[in-house]
């Protein structure tokens, strides 16, 4: 339906105008695991998705990352979370469809070689994360990031997540703020 009113307008656009107009590529957000579990049939409408994160983690857990009562449970670098990150990578690539995230993880120099082992090269952040985020992937060498981020959807929690990475960056020599 949305392909159609698209069309419609783009048509009346032309006839206004006189000159040519293109539809634009179309895309969605995936912050809902039910999108996550529908997302095959999803991308037969779509061009590209970018993965929201925040929504995302917080509807995986159930948790109101804005309640102080349970925001512990807001756990952005769970395993299951990447894996879950993951699967989405892996059939938008097998679709060849363009992939994006965004979200607090984007800009979160802690997830930023496990994004990029994975298989994410599109990050959308904050400006203030930017060089940040940039400075640390020049450091990066994605061959390493794919071993760590194998070793990480093995982890069985968080911490041990967040601890193999800090490990990985003492051990390559990466100085990082975090």
């Amino acid at each position: 339906a949305l392909k159609k009113i698209i069309k419609e307008q783009v048509a009346d656009l032309r006839k206004v105008y006189g000159r040519k107009f293109t539809i634009p590529p179309l895309g969605a957000m995936i912050e809902m695991p039910s999108a996550v579990c529908q997302l095959s049939e999803l991308l037969d409408y779509f061009d590209f998705v970018s993965i929201g994160t925040n929504d995302l983690v917080q509807y995986f857990f159930a948790v109101d990352r804005g309640n102080k009562k349970v925001s512990r449970y807001f756990c952005p670098m769970h395993p299951l979370i990447l894996r879950v990150l993951k699967k989405i990578i892996d059939t938008c690539s097998s679709r060849e469809k363009e992939v994006s995230i965004c979200g607090e993880i984007a800009s979160n120099p802690l997830a930023t070689p496990i994004l990029i082992g994975i298989g994410l090269i599109d990050f959308s952040m904050t400006p203030m994360q930017i060089s940040t985020i940039k400075h640390l992937t020049s450091q990066l060498d994605s061959k390493k990031c794919e071993k760590l981020a194998k070793k990480a959807l093995k982890c069985t929690t968080q911490q041990e997540v967040i601890d193999l990475v800090k490990a990985f960056y003492k051990k390559e020599k990466i100085c990082i703020e975090y």
